[in-house]
């Protein structure tokens, strides 16, 4: 089957798109709940009304990944949703993170602009041209990581940036950057296992460095530029065990939608 968009739709025209991508581990959607709830947030916050309930499009989901997991029995899937002002997609894919397995290399860039007071970095959406030219600067093999007018760290196109400073976790300021749910359970596991985290702005003085996302998980930071880190630290590895036995807890499968 094909799928399409009108020519004229909004998301086609002019990129009028809000998205997200959620993930399965063992074949089960992971937070699904958080992902569908900030979704429908972020639709509100864009003014792309929905003609679906949450719990439909929560059905939708569990349907398709049902469908298509069997003919991808050796890896997981992501299953990515947007929604343009009058298009609701939904498509799952085969899920490949081998490039995160042994460590990544971040790469900072020139800060782009945005309108952000009419459209906060917090929310996820399909605008996406000034990764696709942060990709074409930066050397191959890196991850570009977007920075601040005064160089201060921000965030991937791929995930959260985390810093370990002194055995605290320190993630940049909640409102400069995307409203992450692996950022928001790493702060779950953080104040289980007691380890001190705050917001700060972020520079390349950390002992360790981590990347937090839907498709990976939890990735080990080798350098950013042409600094060098631990890889995996300590608290990468001690955060990444946890990391590993979380989706299988049933607390955490959040099977409630509405």
């Amino acid at each position: 089957d094909r799928l399409s968009l009108p020519i004229t739709d909004l998301g086609v025209t002019h990129g009028a798109m809000v998205t997200d991508v959620c993930r399965t581990y063992g074949g089960r959607l992971f937070r699904y709940a958080d992902h569908l709830q900030r979704f429908l947030h972020d639709c509100t916050a864009c003014h792309i009304t929905l003609a679906f309930t949450p719990q439909q499009i929560a059905d939708w989901a569990k349907e398709l990944v049902a469908c298509n997991a069997p003919h991808h029995e050796t890896c997981e899937l992501l299953l990515n949703t947007f929604a343009t002002p009058t298009t609701l997609v939904m498509r799952t894919a085969p899920l490949d993170i081998r490039r995160y397995a042994d460590g990544v290399t971040l790469w900072p860039t020139p800060p782009h602009s945005a309108a952000s007071g009419l459209l906060p970095p917090t929310i996820k959406h399909r605008n996406r041209f000034h990764w696709y030219i942060a990709e074409r600067l930066a050397p191959p093999g890196t991850i570009p990581v977007t920075t601040d007018e005064r160089g201060h760290l921000l965030e991937t196109a791929v995930g959260n940036v985390i810093l370990v400073r002194a055995g605290a976790m320190v993630s940049a300021p909640a409102e400069t950057v995307l409203d992450g749910i692996s950022l928001r359970v790493v702060r779950e596991l953080c104040k289980s296992q007691g380890i001190a985290y705050r917001e700060q702005l972020l520079t390349t003085d950390a002992d360790e460095v981590i990347l937090c996302g839907t498709a990976f998980g939890l990735a080990g930071v080798r350098a950013i530029g042409e600094r060098a880190y631990a890889c995996p630290g300590p608290i990468t590895r001690r955060l990444m065990a946890v990391w590993s036995g979380l989706y299988n807890s049933i607390d955490n499968t959040k099977e409630s939608i509405v």
